[in-house]
């Protein structure tokens, strides 16, 4: 055991980093696959292709970074979620798994769209029974309506009255028409 302490990662960075296992997860209940150091390596991949450009940056950063931190200090940093594909490798597989994570993004976006349409073909001749869409976001645990929130309630909405169009009004007063 090294006498210096942990490295330091993120916690930002941790949980996309669950974000990417909890995904493949969910891909092998779906598919039937077995979890695997593979596995890793094609979920980060589909998640690039269906992310937009900045997450998908954000999350081959964190997949990094996590990474160099179980390789610097033998064991998984603070936080990461202990799935069995995860809790069961050695150094030596992690830095496979960090070689892949460094391929340009633009790579891992072309690898994530061969992986989704080979297993989206696989699933709807299987009997998928939703749509290719819902299929993809099942598959790469991106779901984009997630991030929006609650539409709000009409019933709680109040009109503007005349009286707030005036206090309105005599702001904007000093200001060129």
């Amino acid at each position: 055991m090294k006498d210096q302490p942990p490295t330091y990662v993120n916690p930002a960075y941790i949980g996309d980093f669950n974000r990417i296992l909890k995904g493949m997860a969910t891909r092998m209940t779906h598919t039937g696959g077995t979890p695997s150091i593979n596995e890793v390596s094609n979920q980060i991949a589909l998640r690039a292709f269906t992310l937009n450009i900045r997450s998908a940056r954000r999350e081959v950063t964190a997949a990094r970074a996590v990474c160099r931190a179980f390789i610097n200090d033998g064991i998984w940093p603070e936080g990461v979620t202990d799935l069995p594909p995860i809790s069961r490798l050695n150094q030596d597989e992690v830095a496979q798994l960090l070689d892949f994570a460094r391929h340009p993004v633009s790579e891992l976006i072309r690898i994530g769209q061969e992986l989704l349409e080979e297993i989206t073909n696989t699933m709807m001749r299987a009997g998928w029974s939703g749509s290719g869409e819902d299929l993809a976001q099942t598959i790469s645990g991106v779901f984009p309506n997630r991030s929006r929130g609650k539409t709000p309630n009409r019933k709680t909405h109040v009109p503007i009255t005349e009286g707030d169009l005036n206090r309105i009004d005599f702001h904007m007063l000093d200001q060129p028409h």
